[in-house]
C-alpha cells in the first residue's frame, strides 16, 4: 500500500484525486478543486467521470501504474493526461494525477484557438440577443397587419412569408443564445416522465402528417436531478433532429426506462459509472449516417441539412447532458435510421419537486404598466398590445 502524506497531498500543485473501485471520488487536493472549479467537499462521493472524461489508454494491469488520455469537462473543455496507481493491495483505492495538457507549450495553438472560439461565442451571443429583439418587433407588427388586412387578400402570401422567415430566424437566435450563454441552472429532483409527456404533446404539431411519434414511457415516475427547462430542450432537440432525418416521413420512437449499471453492463458502456440511471432513447427510421458524419455530429455548427441546418442542436444536447453529469450516445446505420441514448443519474425520490399552485385571477383596477426596453420597435409593439 502507498501512503500519501496529508501535508504533501494538499500542498501538491498538481491535481490529484483518490477514487474507489466504482469510480467515486474519496479524496482530492486543493489543486484538483481549483482545476474543476468546485470546493473540495462538494466533489466527494461524486463520479470522477463527471469532472474528467477518460478517453483512451486506460487499460490497467494489476499492481502497475497506468496512463490514459482524458478531457477536463466544464465550460472550457481541454485535453489532459491521467496517471494512476493503486493505493492498496486489492485495488479498491487508486490515486490519479491529472496533467493539464494546455499548460504544455506544444498545445499553445490549441489554447489560443479555444480562446478565439470563446470570444466568437461572446460576440455571437450579443448579436443574437440584439437580432432577437428586432425580430420580436417584426413578428408583432406582422400580427397587427394580419388583423387589419383580409385573410384572403392580395398581400396574405407576402405576410405569411415574412412571418415564416422571421420565426425561423428567431428560432435560430434562440438556439445560438442557448448554446453560447452560460446560465445558472436550477437543479432539483425532476420527473423525466412528465418532461417527456409534456414535450411530446408540444412537438406533435411540428411533425409532418406522414410522421408518427410513438411514446413508450410506462407508468413509472423516473426522477433525475436537473433543470426541467434544460431537460425539455434535450428532448425537443433530439425529436426535431429525428424529424429532419425523415424528409418523407417515418416513425420516431421515444422510450424511457430505469437502467441498473453493473460490471457486466459496463463492458459495453465503460463510460457510465455503476448505479441506477434513467435512459431516454429516441430513435428514427430516417436516412441514417455514415461513420464519418456520426463522428462529427456533436461539433458546434456542423450540419448536413444544407441551408436549413444550424449545427447547434446536437452540440447543445451534449453540453446540457454533460452539465447534468450524464452521457449521450449515438448509433446509426446508413439507410436504416439513428438512435440516441441519453443516460442521466437517477434521483431516488421526488423530494423538492415544485407543484404549481393555482393562484386564481388577480384583482384588477387602475394599475399603470411601465414598459422598459432598449429597442423602440419592441416598446411600440408591447404598448399596442396593452
Amino acid at each position: 500500500m502507498i501512503d500519501i502524506s496529508p501535508v504533501f497531498f494538499d500542498c501538491c500543485p498538481v491535481p490529484i484525486a483518490v477514487i474507489d473501485s466504482d469510480g467515486a471520488i474519496q479524496q482530492v487536493n486543493q489543486a484538483f478543486a481549483l482545476l474543476v472549479g468546485r470546493p473540495q467537499e462538494s466533489v466527494l462521493d461524486q463520479a470522477f467521470s463527471s469532472f474528467i472524461y477518460v478517453q483512451s489508454g486506460a487499460g490497467r494491469v494489476e499492481g502497475h501504474p497506468w496512463t490514459a488520455e482524458g478531457k477536463i469537462l466544464g465550460s472550457r473543455e481541454r485535453p489532459c493526461c491521467l496517471k494512476g496507481v493503486a493505493l492498496d493491495a486489492d485495488g479498491k483505492l487508486s490515486a490519479i494525477v491529472i496533467l493539464d495538457d494546455t499548460n504544455v507549450p506544444e498545445h499553445a495553438p490549441v489554447s489560443i484557438h479555444t480562446q478565439r472560439l470563446e470570444s466568437l461565442g461572446t460576440l455571437a451571443g450579443g448579436i443574437a440577443h440584439d437580432l432577437n429583439n428586432l425580430l420580436t418587433g417584426v413578428l408583432g407588427h406582422v400580427s397587427y397587419l394580419r388583423l387589419a388586412l383580409p385573410e384572403a387578400g392580395p398581400h396574405a402570401d407576402s405576410l405569411e412569408a415574412i412571418e415564416d422567415g422571421a420565426r425561423r430566424a428567431a428560432s435560430l437566435t434562440q438556439q445560438i443564445l442557448s448554446f453560447v450563454q452560460v446560465k445558472t441552472s436550477e437543479f432539483r429532483p425532476t420527473n423525466l416522465y412528465r418532461v417527456v409527456q409534456s414535450g411530446s404533446a408540444l412537438i406533435r404539431g411540428a411533425l409532418h402528417n406522414s410522421t408518427t411519434l410513438e411514446v413508450n414511457v410506462g407508468d413509472e415516475q423516473l426522477f433525475v436531478e436537473g433543470d426541467e427547462s434544460k431537460l425539455s430542450q434535450i428532448f425537443m432537440n433530439l425529436v426535431i433532429n429525428a424529424r429532419d432525418a425523415m424528409p418523407d416521413g417515418g416513425r420516431i420512437c421515444v422510450t424511457l426506462s430505469r437502467v441498473v449499471v453493473d460490471s457486466e453492463y459496463r463492458l459495453k458502456r465503460p463510460e457510465i459509472d455503476s448505479g441506477e440511471w434513467v435512459r431516454m432513447q429516441i430513435s428514427d427510421s430516417g436516412v441514417g449516417m455514415t461513420p464519418e458524419v456520426r463522428e462529427r455530429i456533436f461539433e458546434p455548427f456542423f450540419t448536413t441539412k444544407s441551408e436549413r441546418g444550424t449545427g447547434i442542436g446536437l452540440a447543445t444536447v451534449q453540453s446540457i447532458v454533460r452539465d447534468h453529469h450524464g452521457h449521450v450516445f449515438c448509433s446509426s446505420q446508413l439507410g436504416r435510421g439513428t438512435t440516441f441514448d441519453v443516460f442521466l443519474p437517477c434521483c431516488d425520490t421526488g423530494r423538492g419537486e415544485v407543484t404549481p399552485r393555482d393562484e386564481g385571477e388577480l384583482p384588477g383596477g387602475e394599475e399603470r404598466i411601465l414598459v422598459v426596453d432598449d429597442e423602440e420597435v419592441v416598446r411600440t409593439i408591447i404598448q399596442r398590445s396593452l
